[in-house]
């Protein structure tokens, strides 16, 4: 029996290590989550998308705003990137960079200093989102996910799901 539990969290081991890994920012506004609450409760936030994985385009984009949008908490979020659409645009948004600088911050997101690197390991895509309020950072989370069969894979989609929960959500 005791053999059967250890080659069953031993085969365990490498999905649990392959992620994914989200850390959020320490520094968080108190009012990212009331700001969150009015955007979720009247329409579609403003998203930025910046370095997509396995290849930009249309269609790649299409599928990273239905798999970033989703519940939290109580509320549902949704995006878009048409600042007519959107919900205090341009003032209130968020930014999701894949494969940002090394020594890219969330304050440089809010700027507009977006700036990406190559994908640096061929088997991990890395991401940082960050909540903004006109320049100001309200919230940021960053994180990675490992051996990702493709695009549609569903850790991917696990991946954006745990950002925006930890961007977003109200921390006690």
């Amino acid at each position: 029996m005791f053999k059967r539990l250890v080659a069953a969290a031993a085969a365990l081991l490498p999905t649990a290590c392959d992620g994914p890994v989200t850390n959020p920012g320490a520094a968080r506004s108190p009012a990212a989550y009331s700001h969150f609450e009015y955007v979720a409760g009247h329409g579609p936030m403003l998203l930025e998308v910046h370095n997509a994985p396995f290849g930009g385009g249309a269609e790649r984009e299409d599928w990273i705003f239905r798999n970033f949008a989703g519940a939290v908490g109580p509320r549902r979020i949704t995006f878009t990137r048409d600042v007519e659409q959107a919900v205090s645009a341009p003032d209130l948004r968020a930014i999701l960079v894949f494969f940002p600088a090394t020594d890219a911050s969330p304050a440089q997101l809010c700027e507009g200093r977006i700036r990406t690197q190559p994908q640096s390991q061929p088997d991990r895509v890395d991401a940082m989102a960050v909540f903004c309020s006109r320049d100001q950072v309200l919230s940021h989370v960053s994180g990675w996910v490992r051996n990702l069969q493709g695009p549609e894979d569903r850790r991917l989609r696990d991946f954006l799901g745990q950002m925006r929960r930890d961007l977003f959500d109200e921390r006690p």
